[in-house]
Formats: structure tokens, C-alpha cells, sequence
């Protein structure tokens, strides 16, 4: 019985990793053959980055229109904090997109750089997701050849202060982190990018693997600044927390700044979710502002709870996966296996997502 059992975990095994194969080898395809719709080159020659001021860093949102409600309920949240509105730049990736934003939120500034690829949903680890690694990268090279210094942020987050008050370290590029034990790991969701040399070596280099290769973009990240592609620092989890902080009550040591609803691996469901939470700021009419809920949310974090809601799977296999980073970070030969062997490879080495 006890060798049935061994045999049927190794044919397991084995049919997970060629299942994780064949969708590396799906998604790097979808990448190259829609590569040539977010190159630097064309971002950069966008007329749209010809009208905007560098002198106060943007904040860059990005967008199709299937997330165009999380993108309403993040608007509402951030409205009233100074000059946040007037720093974002909506990046729409498709007309209707825009259509929608200039109709409802008429003083955004909205740049429609349309990616014919990414006008479908999609979801963590397929090639489509792969590609959005892909435009993000170069966009941030496009702007800093532009000569913008800028903050990458998330619409799927909660912002009970300002992100333009959070106290930001030296370096070209300023991370968040994964976790509050996770040393150097980048969470990915936010960070703030220094116009200098060594931060654009650093997306070019992304760029270049993100095209060949099958990861998140946040592990190679940690790769690049271990390698000192770029002098990295980081935000402090306890300023900007992620899914952790909700999964895992030792993770809520204190009341961030900013929660990112992430660790979603199905990012469809993902407003629903914030909405059960109490984290929803729109009307009934899905597009004007709630402000009652707003504050209702601000107060509620300090007593915040988790509760069985939060032990879907895709949250728990990601714990699992960081807690193995977490344990390679311990020991300095390991490290180095994680960030030059494992990180570079990531997503097959995640067979169960």
C-alpha cells in the first residue's frame, strides 16, 4: 500500500511538472509573438508622454477593461489625498478603457497606448499575465528615458494613508517587500524608480529575460538587485503590506499605510473579494464614491481579523512557496541558488499554480 501511495505522488509529481512545462513553453510563445506591441520604442514615441511634467513623480496605473470597476473603487480611495490625482497617469489598454475613465473621471491624465494582446482577461502564470510583466518593464524604461522619476503602483489595494508620504531610502529603485521576514524578496506591486543610469540598465535587462523567460517578475527583480544591476532598497512591509498581512494574523503587527489584495492566482473574483472584506467604495451604480465606506474601512484596520475566508488556495500556495524562499535566504550558498538557479525559472519550479 505504502509503495502505491509513493508510486502515485511520483506520477503526480510528474504530470504536474510536464503540465507546468507545457504552459512555460505556451506563455514565453504568447510573449515573443506579441513582444513587437510593447516595445520601448514605441512606448517612448507615444505623444502622450510629450505632454506631461517630470516635475513631480507620476504615479502609473495600469489598466484594461476588465479591471476597470477595481480601477473605479481604487479612484474613490485615493481621491482625497493632495496632488495624488493630479500625479496619476492612467495607462489604457484599450479605447473603451478610455472612453470610460474620460468620462467619469474627466481632470485624470489618461494615455490609451492600445495592446491588441491584452484586451482579455487574464490570470497569474499564463502568457498574457507574462506579457503585462513585459509592458510594465519597458513602460518604466520608456519613462525614464523620458526623464520621469515615478512610483508603479496597483489598483487592487487599500490606501489608508497617502503613498506619497511614505519616507523613501536612497537607491535608484525603491521596492517593496514580500514580507516582514522575507530579507530582500520584492513584493513587485509598488515601487518608486529614480530617473539615474543604473535604474534603466536594470529594465533593460528585465525586459530582455522577461522575453525568454518563465517568471514573476518580482522574484527576477530580487535577482537583478542581488546581482547589483541597480543599488535597491526597500519600503518596510509594515508601510506597504500585501496578501500576508490579511492571511496571516503574525503578519499584522501593525496598521500599514497601503494593503495590496494580492495572492489572488485568479484575478477575476478578486473585487468580489475586497468587497466581502468591507474594502468596496463605489455606489450601487458601480461608479461614483462611497466616502462613508472609505472611512469605514480607515478605522476598521487597526481591529482587523482574519477569518477561514482567507485559506483559499491560492493564498495558501503561496505562503508555502515563500516560506521555502524564506528558508533558502538563511543560509548565503542557498541564497545564491535561489536568486541564480531558482528565481530565473520561477514559475516551473511552482508546479502547483
Amino acid at each position: 500500500m505504502i509503495t502505491l501511495i509513493r508510486k502515485l505522488i511520483g506520477l503526480i509529481f510528474i504530470l504536474l511538472l510536464l503540465r507546468k512545462i507545457y504552459k512555460g513553453y505556451v506563455a514565453v510563445n504568447i510573449v515573443r509573438e506579441c513582444a513587437n506591441e510593447v516595445s520601448v520604442d514605441l512606448i517612448v514615441a507615444h505623444p502622450a508622454l510629450n505632454d506631461l511634467s517630470n516635475k513631480k513623480p507620476l504615479i502609473i496605473f495600469l489598466l484594461n477593461k476588465e479591471v476597470l470597476n477595481m480601477t473605479f473603487n481604487a479612484l474613490c480611495n485615493t481621491h482625497q489625498y493632495k496632488d495624488v490625482h493630479d500625479q496619476i497617469l492612467i495607462v489604457a489598454l484599450d479605447h473603451e478603457t478610455k472612453e470610460v475613465l474620460e468620462h467619469n473621471w474627466k481632470h485624470l491624465k489618461i494615455m490609451h497606448y492600445d495592446v491588441p494582446c491584452l484586451h482579455r482577461p487574464f490570470n497569474y502564470g499564463d502568457g498574457y499575465y507574462q506579457l503585462l510583466y513585459l509592458f510594465r518593464a519597458n513602460l518604466a524604461r520608456a519613462l525614464l528615458e523620458k526623464g520621469f522619476t515615478f512610483w508603479m503602483a496597483q489598483q487592487d489595494t487599500f490606501w489608508r494613508e497617502s503613498l506619497l508620504d511614505i519616507p523613501l531610502s536612497e537607491g535608484d529603485i525603491v521596492f517593496d517587500r514580500a514580507g516582514e521576514e522575507s530579507k530582500n524578496l520584492i513584493g513587485g506591486g509598488h515601487y518608486f524608480c529614480r530617473n539615474t543610469l543604473k535604474a534603466k540598465q536594470f529594465f533593460d535587462v528585465l525586459s530582455t529575460d522577461l522575453t525568454n523567460k518563465y517568471f514573476p517578475d518580482n522574484v527576477y527583480m530580487t535577482t537583478l538587485c542581488y546581482r547589483g544591476i541597480a543599488e535597491c532598497n526597500y519600503i518596510p512591509f509594515e508601510k506597504i503590506a500585501n496578501w500576508k498581512w490579511l492571511y496571516d494574523a503574525n503578519s499584522r503587527k501593525s496598521n500599514p499605510s497601503l494593503i495590496q489584495f494580492d495572492g489572488h492566482s485568479n484575478l477575476g473574483g478578486k473585487l468580489e473579494f475586497m468587497k466581502s472584506l468591507g474594502f468596496y467604495f463605489l455606489n450601487e451604480d458601480g461608479k461614483t464614491c462611497n466616502l462613508e465606506s472609505i472611512e469605514k474601512a480607515r478605522n476598521s484596520i487597526s481591529t482587523f481579523e482574519s477569518d477561514v475566508s482567507f485559506n483559499i488556495i491560492s493564498f495558501m500556495q503561496f505562503a508555502f512557496y515563500q516560506k521555502i524562499i524564506e528558508l533558502f535566504y538563511s543560509n548565503s550558498l542557498l541564497e545564491f541558488v535561489m536568486n541564480e538557479v531558482i528565481f530565473p525559472n520561477a514559475m516551473y519550479f511552482m508546479i502547483t499554480m
